[in-house]
C-alpha cells in the first residue's frame, strides 16, 4: 500500500543525491539559495523540513524514473551473459569501464588466468 504521507519529507531527502534534492524542489516551485557546497545539506534540510511529505514524495518519483533509470544499459547488458545482467543493473559503470567488462567477458579462460 503506498501511503506517501506516513514518510518525512526528511527521509525522502535522505534517500535523494543534492542535484536530485534540487531538482524536487525546482519541480515544486521553491527557490534554493545558492550556497556554499559545504551548506547544501543543511539547506536543503531546512526547506525540505517546511514541504508536505505527500508532495515531496510525488516529485521525488518523477525526478528518480529519470535520474537512475537504466533503460540506456540495454544495447549494453544484452552484449554479456546473462548471469551479469543483475550485476550490471546494480552497479554504475563509467562507458571505460562498460568496455573494459565486455572486452574481458569474452576472453578465454587461459588468458584471463594469465592476469594474475
Amino acid at each position: 500500500m503506498n501511503l506517501p504521507e506516513r514518510t518525512r519529507s526528511l527521509s525522502i531527502l535522505a534517500t535523494l543525491r543534492v542535484d536530485e534534492a534540487i531538482r524536487v524542489l525546482q519541480a515544486l516551485n521553491v527557490p534554493f539559495p545558492d550556497v556554499p557546497n559545504t551548506r547544501r545539506w543543511s539547506e536543503l534540510r531546512a526547506v525540505f523540513a517546511e514541504l508536505r511529505s505527500v508532495d515531496v514524495h510525488a516529485k521525488a518519483v518523477t525526478v528518480l524514473k529519470s535520474s537512475r533509470s537504466r533503460a540506456g544499459l540495454e544495447p549494453f547488458i544484452k552484449q554479456l551473459p546473462k548471469p551479469l545482467s543483475a550485476a550490471i543493473l546494480s552497479a554504475d559503470l563509467s562507458s571505460s569501464a562498460q568496455k573494459n567488462l565486455q572486452s574481458a567477458t569474452w576472453q578465454t579462460l587461459s588468458t584471463v588466468l594469465a592476469w594474475s
